[in-house]
């Protein structure tokens, strides 16, 4: 399948050192194979490994939140928010991270400062869940936190960062983005 005149037309109009994260961006959102990339010569040395991983690891956390997962993630958003609270500090990372999601389908206003609160969590897919479910919340704030955990110490944690940071933006603001784009921010619904 050849690449789209679209992307084409964008990696050329693109400055050279933001081509590596717009690559990198379009193969983690499926818009662009890793196959389509090498072919094109768009993979340098250096991105090989990241998207190896960034890859894997953004595919898995994907099938968590599918349909099949949702199947598990409806009954546990369907209890109270406290109830679910109190749950959420039980079970093994992937246990969860699936309450987590659950905590980020209630519309109840507390639901954002619990989510806020579980980016400091141990587990880093916890962290990276909650990450997840904020990319859909809004305020400034949230932004700030989103950016933070691109410094997080967990590659995982941050790729979910930074894909959570693409969702709630509509673009990859780069790995390490500018302070001044999330502070002018308009916040979403405020």
């Amino acid at each position: 399948m050849a690449i789209s005149q679209r992307l084409v037309d964008m990696y050329q109009s693109m400055p050279e050192p933001y081509r590596e994260a717009l690559v990198g961006a379009w193969i983690l959102n499926r818009e662009l194979t890793r196959k389509q990339a090498e072919e094109a010569g768009w993979v340098t040395d250096h991105m090989r490994q990241d998207l190896k991983e960034d890859t894997e690891y953004a595919v898995l956390f994907q099938r968590m939140v599918d349909r099949r997962l949702k199947e598990k993630i409806e009954p546990l958003a369907a209890k109270s928010l406290s109830e679910l609270l109190v749950l959420q500090i039980e079970g093994d990372q992937n246990d969860r991270a699936l309450k987590t999601l659950a905590i980020g389908k209630h519309e109840d206003p507390e639901a954002t400062p619990s989510l806020v609160t579980l980016l400091q969590d141990g587990m880093p897919l916890v962290r990276g869940a909650a990450a997840w479910c904020l990319a859909e919340r809004s305020g400034r704030e949230i932004s700030i936190k989103l950016v933070e955990l691109l410094e997080d110490d967990d590659r995982r944690v941050r790729v979910l960062a930074r894909r959570s940071l693409i969702r709630r933006f509509g673009e990859d603001l780069g790995p390490k983005p500018r302070p001044y784009l999330v502070k002018l921010e308009v916040p979403l619904g405020d």
